[in-house]
């Protein structure tokens, strides 16, 4: 219903740093500050070079061409633009509705502390169960940082990681944000085990001290 009531659509930009997918989207909201009620904003950050534009259709183009012509004008890398085949605008204020009926649901369960500790996408550890409602549908409406999450992982000592969905798409996120791994085939699927664990950039190490701030 959310993304019915206030639509919206997802497009993945490549090959374009975070820095410069930020600015686009700031420099289309304020384009249409006075004449939109919504506007675009990361919703996802998958790996260095993809970064997943989540929010209102007419902004979301508006920053497309901005890159385009920023590409010729040599200011900007080319940008590789492909829709996401999503219903909605997630991570975004699009999914407020959402977020307020699953927030009730989950304070409505009955929930238990986590076996292990669970990482979540926004780069911070889970622990505690009061914490469910608030962090599950928070997420509707910010950003998903998976790129963050990994780092976070490889940093505090995770070396083995398994691809959750029936695609390989988290995993293809950590070859290429990790090029130094080895890949164990299992029967439950494909392992992919990073070796080795390059410096930290230095963006990633901000939003690491800001998150131990």
């Amino acid at each position: 219903d959310a993304h019915i009531e206030k639509p919206g659509v997802m497009k993945a930009f490549m090959k374009l740093s975070e820095e410069e997918v930020e600015w686009l989207a700031k420099f289309a909201n304020r384009h249409f500050s006075k004449i939109k009620e919504s506007g675009a904003w990361i919703g996802m950050a998958n790996w260095r070079e993809q970064h997943v534009v989540s929010g209102d259709q007419v902004v979301i183009e508006f920053m497309e061409a901005a890159a385009k012509r920023l590409h010729e004008l040599g200011r900007m890398g080319k940008a590789l633009v492909m829709m996401v085949k999503d219903d909605g605008a997630a991570h975004t204020e699009h999914m407020e509705l959402a977020r307020e009926r699953l927030w009730e649901e989950i304070q409505r369960a009955k929930k238990y502390p986590p076996v292990k500790p669970v990482l979540m996408n926004d780069g911070r550890f889970i622990y505690d169960p009061t914490m469910y409602a608030d962090y599950l549908s928070g997420q509707l409406v910010k950003k998903a940082d998976w790129r963050l999450a990994m780092w976070v992982a490889a940093l505090e000592g995770y070396r083995y990681f398994v691809e959750p969905g029936s695609k390989n798409l988290m995993s293809s996120f950590m070859k290429k944000e990790f090029p130094g791994y080895e890949l164990i085939e299992e029967k439950f699927g494909e392992v992919v085990v990073i070796k080795e664990v390059p410096e930290a950039p230095a963006d990633i190490n901000k939003k690491i001290e800001l998150l131990a701030a």
